[in-house]
């Protein structure tokens, strides 16, 4: 089990910590079995598989999310080799369930600061990661010296260090420093899962101009593409195609409204946003 699962247990009542999904780390040898025993055994449907996961859905509207790996496209290259050995560390989480197995404190911690950084290129992470954070620096139990090894291998210590200056900030009563307050700022106004124009103004801030940033909107790498079209899985000859076939997409109504707002937020957008934007993720390591 991954995020919610594990961390709503250390809250004064696990209610307290929501979740809108279930996430659950399978090895990547038994993902196509896993997925069967959920689809046939308790008639889920498989509604995405996606670059890390594959999302199932429940007749009555439960969603499980198949991890098979725990690196994604947006995560920095230092995280891969120290992801890529969990199961080489995980360790059994009960004798009697022999199939589940659990993280160490700092490779879990670890993850939770990976996906939080995730979600920060996206255009916002929302209050309650940060409040995570504070839960377990404050309610578990952990060698915060493990933890701080783990970090600045995978390359993720400033972003942690900024994001527990936060939780202390905002749930300790601690004074706030410029970091805390520019990634205050970042985070409210990017709402619970992102918002647009954080998103726009944080992947620009990686290109050159704006023209580079809009044709690599146009033009999605293989790496993408294969997850939004499945087959070119098994088919990568057809990458010229189905860009030519998202193209088209333009014309529906939903499609041209949606490009329409991220060109003109890209072209006319608020450079001074996007400056500190940069300068943020700067301080961040991102």
């Amino acid at each position: 089990p991954l995020k919610g699962a594990i961390i709503r247990a250390f809250y004064p009542e696990p209610w307290m910590r929501t979740s809108c999904d279930i996430d659950i780390l399978v090895h990547k040898n038994d993902l196509k079995k896993s997925v069967e025993a959920i689809t046939e055994k308790l008639a889920y449907d498989c509604n995405a598989i996606g670059d890390h996961d594959i999302v199932l859905s429940s007749p009555v509207g439960v969603n499980v999310e198949i991890h098979y790996q725990l690196v994604t496209p947006d995560s920095k290259r230092e995280e891969i080799p120290v992801f890529e050995r969990i199961w080489n560390v995980a360790v059994k989480a009960d004798p009697s369930h022999q199939s589940q197995y659990q993280m160490t404190d700092e490779y879990f911690y670890c993850y939770h600061i990976s996906h939080l950084a995730k979600h920060l290129k996206r255009g916002g992470c929302g209050i309650r990661t940060v409040l995570d954070t504070w839960i377990l620096n404050h309610k578990v139990e952990h060698n915060p010296e493990k933890r701080e090894r783990l970090l600045q291998e995978a390359g993720l210590a400033n972003v942690a260090k900024a994001i527990e200056k936060l939780s202390e900030v905002w749930f300790s009563g601690a004074e706030a420093d410029e970091l805390s307050v520019a990634l205050e700022e970042y985070i409210l106004k990017g709402g619970v899962y992102g918002s647009f124009d954080n998103r726009v103004a944080a992947q620009k801030s990686k290109k050159s101009n704006k023209f580079v940033y809009l044709l690599s909107r146009l033009f999605l790498p293989y790496s993408e593409m294969k997850f939004k079209y499945p087959k070119l899985q098994k088919w990568p000859i057809l990458y010229p195609f189905y860009i030519v076939k998202r193209m088209f997409l333009l014309v529906k109504k939903d499609t041209k409204r949606r490009a329409a707002r991220e060109v003109s937020q890209t072209i006319s957008g608020n450079d001074g946003k996007q400056a500190r934007i940069s300068q943020l993720f700067k301080k961040l390591d991102l």
